[in-house]
């Protein structure tokens, strides 16, 4: 019954933070339409992410519950003892506690996207993100529908082993990375200037996408940019600085199967950007 009730919980949070996220990501578009990085970027591009995310969003929800029903509640239900390290946090020290819970996730962030980067089964998952030409609000969406189900091993367990679980943070932990996601993303131009060595805005993650030959493997993080410049990945991004972003070797992913399919495709020489 246990098992039930996480599961449960976990649809239910699930559920209500995809209709936020389509709720924001709207708010954005208009953003963009006001002041954007990139002018005339084709509606079709934005509207494909939105037809792959329903079906993926979809597949990835089935394999997250499985996962929370045969791992995750399983192992905390087994082991207790090693979940939850760091205690709750009192009201007093809540900010703190938000604050290392998002400096340790985008440390593992950081390591499971730079390993996406580096080794060739996980990056044939992670191009279909980098596949897009039209940086925009919806590419927040365009993630192959492996990514989360990945992140379970790779974060969501050091988390719920390092950290205790507490609802009010976990809520307040899935409205922000719904916010910060699709504003990285986001086509606006909003140069932060020396706030880019703070804080992770569009023009760094622009960076990131870039296909660019000086951009490769740069600007990983997703908060805290500090973590790129100790590892030695990190640039900062000129004034005016908003480059072409895509693949570099100009390959694109324009049907829905196609999107679906990407990781399962036979290996060929790709580059990551």
């Amino acid at each position: 019954m246990e098992v039930l009730a996480d599961l449960q919980q976990f649809l239910s949070t699930y559920a209500y933070g995809t209709l936020y996220g389509f709720a924001l990501v709207a708010v954005f578009l208009v953003a963009e339409r006001v002041l954007p990085a990139e002018r005339g970027q084709p509606l079709r591009d934005l509207w494909f992410n939105v037809k792959y995310f329903i079906g993926a969003q979809l597949i990835s929800l089935a394999l997250l519950a499985v996962l929370t029903m045969f791992v995750i509640a399983p192992l905390r239900a087994a082991a207790p003892q090693y979940f939850g390290w760091i205690g709750q946090a009192s009201v007093g020290h809540l900010v703190l506690y938000v604050l290392v819970y998002y400096f340790v996730f985008d440390l593992l962030y950081y390591a499971f996207h730079r390993l996406q980067h580096v080794w060739p089964l996980l990056w044939r998952e992670h191009l279909l993100h980098h596949s897009e030409i039209s940086l925009n609000a919806t590419t927040s969406l365009r993630q192959h529908w492996l990514e989360e189900p990945l992140k379970v091993f790779f974060m969501v367990l050091p988390l719920a082993v390092l950290f205790a679980e507490q609802p009010a943070v976990s809520g307040l932990a899935l409205v922000v990375l719904q916010v910060w996601s699709i504003q990285i993303h986001a086509n606006l131009r909003v140069p932060l200037g020396f706030f880019s060595y703070v804080l992770v805005g569009p023009q760094f993650h622009r960076i990131h996408h870039s296909r660019l030959r000086q951009h490769r493997d740069r600007n990983f993080a997703v908060f805290f940019p500090v973590i790129d410049w100790v590892f030695g990945t990190y640039v900062h991004p000129a004034q005016d600085e908003f480059p072409p972003t895509g693949l570099d070797d100009g390959r694109r992913i324009d049907s829905v199967l196609g999107a679906h399919l990407a990781p399962f495709k036979p290996p060929r020489k790709v580059t990551a950007d």
